[in-house]
């Protein structure tokens, strides 16, 4: 999900302030708008029914070459509902110009309203073996102290949707077989909110915006009850 969502923010890079209008198609030199200037807001929405999320690091020692696996040590987390509602508007500054007693007005893309909403959060840290015997092929020096290999114990019997060979692929290894995974429980939260506003005194005194309240996407702020106002810039 994240490496799709990367591939489409980075079609918004730096490119997008280039003039529409231009290459050997118009041969005069025009003066053209920005693609960038058209963009005033981007709102984002993301609401899965569940979500897991790992992050594993290759833990190849020569103990693991001596017993003949490969190791993975890392975190993994469940989330049974995730949502999330971020919108970003262009903004408005005014800074000290170039030139002495000069202004500019500096435009950017904050984010200014967010509303995150995590509910039966479960994080758990994961070692996971995987049986390689050719491993065992390559002469090694067995050290009898100092062992560092690292064995975890679980409670309970480990759902099958926790497994997912998928986490464990590298650039130049990929799991065969399925792996003996170990878990041990480390957070569990039943819900988890974050908002975000922007100050109506700090907007006003900062910065201006034209933009912000177009009806664009089912938004999903203002769902989640806040007890508290909460203002942050």
């Amino acid at each position: 999900m994240f490496a799709n969502f990367w591939s489409w923010w980075g079609l918004f890079d730096n490119d997008l302030s280039l003039p529409i209008r231009q290459g050997s198609y118009y041969p005069h030199k025009l003066i053209s708008p920005k693609f960038s200037r058209h963009l005033a807001t981007i709102k984002y929405r993301v609401s899965l029914p569940q979500l897991f999320i790992t992050h594993v690091y290759l833990d190849d020692t020569k103990e693991s070459w001596i017993n003949g696996t490969t190791c993975f040590i890392g975190m993994k987390a469940k989330i049974d509902h995730f949502q999330a509602d971020l919108h970003q508007r262009e903004q408005e500054t005014i800074a000290p110009g170039k030139m002495p007693d000069s202004i500019q007005i500096v435009r950017h893309k904050p984010f200014y309203a967010a509303e995150v909403v995590t509910k039966s959060l479960d994080v758990r840290v994961l070692q996971a073996t995987f049986s390689e015997p050719l491993k065992q092929a390559v002469p090694m020096s067995v050290e009898s102290e100092n062992s560092t290999k690292r064995d975890f114990s679980s409670d309970t019997q480990i759902p099958p949707s926790w497994v997912d060979n998928d986490d464990f692929v590298e650039t130049d290894w990929s799991p065969q077989q399925p792996p003996n995974i170990h878990l041990l429980p480390v957070l569990s939260c039943p819900k988890l909110t974050y908002f975000k506003r922007h100050s109506r005194h700090a907007e006003i005194q900062a910065e201006n915006s034209k933009f912000g309240d177009e009806d664009t996407h089912a938004c999903m702020l203002g769902r989640e009850p806040c007890k508290l106002p909460i203002h942050l810039t």
